[in-house]
């Protein structure tokens, strides 16, 4: 009864993802008439075109990087990249990405969003599987994790943000998987952790810029966690603290070269600000937000963590919301408001006591915030956001469930 129950809900949030993903096409189709993601699907023609008359030229497009001496391997018969988007190794990424996929989907946009949408939710469902596995009493509640519609509309569609959340999720369960012995097939893990760094620092790399800090303090405060003796615990933290602060520059340093704007502090912020103040402009029909001027400094940016956080969590509001898409993400907004303010006012007591058996929830907690403060610091568009702040979702979703609903007495299985 159990096994047929979770293959009953295994395919019913499928068939959401589905309903999703071809939801989204439409909508770019129809309603939209265009978009970045039909940039995607369009420019993986020249290189299925290519494999099909020159495979090992083909293969060696495929793994290098975008360069002009490459880009006269294509022909008239081949069909040419975008000579504009070809510059763009974020892009080029994605495309990339998307060529198996449209080759699979015989060039077919819809078919290759269906692949899509079942490909990004498999990673999804090992993820609710794990949590629900810590904390089984949780399980019926996890399970809405698998059908929040944000997620689901923007994280099915041939999209970068797509590929990334997907991305964040499969690095997520790698961790998981070491940490808590789930891990049953380590080279396949491995593979498939260090395929996911790779995507994510081509495709958007100021989420690696946050997943890295957040990783190594989950991955400590575990270890901590595992330290029984009072006065060895205030000896071990600072040292593991600083431990993973320090690990975590190097691995920044290590991988600068390839972090592009995003391998020093002041050119994060830069761009930041760059991009904050483009996407005032009136050419985005009014559909933006103002978090008000500030300088391109750390303290100028640090001053408005508060205002960003809580707009980079819960905004678009419902009032705020002037399009359908908008109208479905200011009402999930609503019900996460709705159970933040709950644990604020109800859940204070279960807080430390839940976060200090569960460092997996610190991971989550500081992960969410950190990316929701640099999401919005960094755009004044409602569209923009609500796409960008989707590989939080699953990990603020987790914590307002983790908390809002754990039982007195509750363990966490895992741990």
């Amino acid at each position: 009864m159990f096994i047929r129950s979770e293959h009953k809900l295994f395919f019913t949030a499928l068939s959401f993802k589905f309903f999703s993903g071809i939801f989204f096409a439409m909508i770019y189709i129809y309603y939209y008439g265009g978009g970045d993601t039909f940039i995607y699907w369009t420019n993986t023609f020249p290189y299925i075109n290519l494999l099909q008359s020159n495979p090992l030229v083909f293969i060696k497009n495929m793994l290098s990087w975008p360069n002009f001496v490459n880009y006269y391997d294509f022909n008239s018969s081949t069909g040419y990249p975008s000579s504009y988007y070809y510059r763009d190794t974020h892009v080029m990424a994605v495309v990339k990405l998307m060529v198996p996929i449209n080759i699979l989907a015989a060039k077919s946009y819809l078919a290759s969003t269906v692949i899509l949408s079942y490909l990004s939710y498999v990673p999804l469902w090992t993820f609710y599987k794990s949590i629900s596995r810590q904390s089984p009493e949780l399980k019926d509640k996890f399970k809405y994790i698998l059908f929040i519609p944000s997620l689901c509309f923007w994280g099915s569609g041939v999209l970068k943000d797509t590929f990334t959340t997907m991305f964040i999720i499969i690095v997520v369960n790698a961790i998981r998987k070491f940490l808590y012995k789930e891990n049953h097939y380590k080279v396949l893990t491995v593979s498939l952790l260090a395929f996911a760094i790779v995507g994510i620092v081509n495709i958007k790399p100021y989420l690696f810029i946050g997943l890295l800090p957040s990783s190594l303090i989950w991955i400590s405060w575990n270890s901590f966690q595992k330290i029984k003796n009072t006065i060895v615990r205030l000896l071990v933290v600072p040292i593991l603290m600083f431990g993973a602060i320090g690990f975590g520059f190097y691995i920044w340093s290590f991988s600068s070269q390839y972090l592009g704007t995003y391998s020093s502090v002041d050119s994060i912020i830069q761009k930041a600000h760059v991009s904050y103040n483009d996407l005032k402009q009136d050419y985005y029909q009014g559909n933006s937000f103002d978090l008000g001027d500030y300088e391109a400094s750390i303290s100028g940016v640090v001053s408005k963590f508060p205002q960003a956080t809580i707009t980079g969590l819960f905004r678009p509001f419902l009032w705020e919301s002037k399009n359908i898409v908008m109208l479905l993400s200011g009402l999930e907004n609503t019900i996460l408001l709705v159970l933040f303010v709950y644990i604020l006012f109800k859940s204070k007591k279960k807080l430390y006591q839940t976060l200090n058996q569960n460092p997996f929830l610190i991971f989550c907690i500081f992960f969410s915030v950190l990316m929701a403060f640099s999401i919005a610091i960094s755009t004044t568009n409602f569209g923009a956001l609500v796409r960008f702040k989707i590989p939080i979702l699953p990990f603020m979703v987790y914590v307002l469930i983790a908390i809002a609903f754990k039982k007195k007495g509750a363990s966490q299985a895992s741990f």
